[in-house]
């Protein structure tokens, strides 16, 4: 979670919005659904960094998925 989040916030988002996206990426891996969890960072963390992706966007997150 820690690596995910210090990734996020690299990459301009928020220390907020990145233990939100950290710990969703992770539960994700945790569930087995490996294409959708941290396997993507290597595909998000560019498209942020060149812009293609808004990092200063409001997140929330959505408790009753659980």
């Amino acid at each position: 979670r820690e690596l995910v989040r210090a990734l996020f916030v690299k990459a301009g988002t928020s220390k907020e919005h990145a233990a939100t996206m950290a710990e969703l990426l992770v539960a994700t891996d945790l569930r087995g659904v490996f294409s959708h969890g941290t396997r993507q960072l290597p595909h998000y963390i560019p498209l942020m960094l060149e812009g293609q992706v808004n990092v200063r966007d409001a997140i929330r997150r959505d408790l009753s998925l659980r």
